[in-house]
């Protein structure tokens, strides 16, 4: 096969075994390459594929975001590489989440997560609740999330270990270091998917469209384009949009006054 054949073929066979586990489990995947992962402009833009509506208020918290790169990226990674073979990972909110390395020869060039679950029969919202005490307030509003999560038993997160961890193998029998190259460059996030995740864990600071071009390193009038293009509105509209989304779910779960309910989610006053 030509080079884009192979790309398309591999991509093609990643794609349908992310589906079959996600069919056995109902959780989805996300696929790490490390030789794209371990830079700073892929820590930074990272892609959380197998997140959920938790797992993305979880990061709306003060230094949630930072506590999820720790947890997957750092600690997650160490974990696949000291054991060496599927294994289960207990992140920083106290979900559970199978970790797959992908390995070549002994090296792991890869990793696959699948979750996150309240596993069947573990020990619930009361262990989740005491992890993400820390991180102050925000965290009652959880629960109801928590609960939304799928419940899976470990047997089905061994059985789908076992597939994804054959079926990258056969795939890395084949193309080697390249295995992974396709399917995750094709999945790299877009300008705009990683101003929407910048502004999505920002949004209550004091930022705007300016800002938000300057951490993708790009011009605010070219930002301002594309977005409008992909979104249907401007950068500075969006961010307006979180920040009163947010402010919403806080006057429907909360007793926060609303002087300080504007602040905290980035406007600079209650008018």
């Amino acid at each position: 096969m030509q080079d884009e054949d192979i790309g398309a073929w591999s991509a093609e066979y990643i794609s349908r075994t992310i589906g079959a586990v996600t069919r056995l489990t109902g959780l989805s995947v996300c696929l790490y390459d490390l030789n794209l992962l371990r830079t700073l402009d892929g820590v930074k833009n990272i892609d959380w594929r197998h997140e959920s509506a938790f797992c993305t208020a979880v990061r709306m918290l003060p230094e949630g975001r930072a506590a999820c790169i720790q947890s997957d990226v750092i600690e997650g990674v160490a974990q696949a590489e000291r054991e060496g073979r599927a294994c289960l990972h207990t992140c920083h909110a106290g979900l559970c989440e199978l970790v797959v390395p992908i390995m070549l020869d002994e090296r792991m060039i890869g990793e696959a997560f699948v979750g996150q679950c309240r596993l069947r029969g573990g020990l619930g919202w009361p262990s989740v609740e005491k992890c993400l005490r820390p991180f102050g307030r925000g965290v009652e509003t959880l629960k109801a999330r928590y609960f939304e999560l799928p419940e899976v038993a470990l047997s089905d997160l061994w059985d789908a270990a076992a597939l994804l961890d054959n079926s990258f193998r056969y795939l890395v029998s084949r193309l080697g270091e390249d295995a992974l190259s396709s399917y995750c460059a094709a999945c790299e996030p877009t300008h705009v998917e990683c101003a929407r995740k910048y502004i999505d864990d920002h949004f209550s600071l004091p930022i705007g469209a300016g800002d938000v071009a300057r951490e993708l390193h790009i011009t605010a009038a070219h930002l301002t384009r594309l977005f409008r293009r992909a979104v249907g509105e401007s950068v500075t509209d969006y961010i307006t949009r979180r920040r009163i989304e947010r402010a919403c779910e806080y006057l429907r779960s909360s007793e926060i006054p609303i002087g300080s309910l504007a602040v905290n989610v980035g406007f600079p006053d209650q008018n």
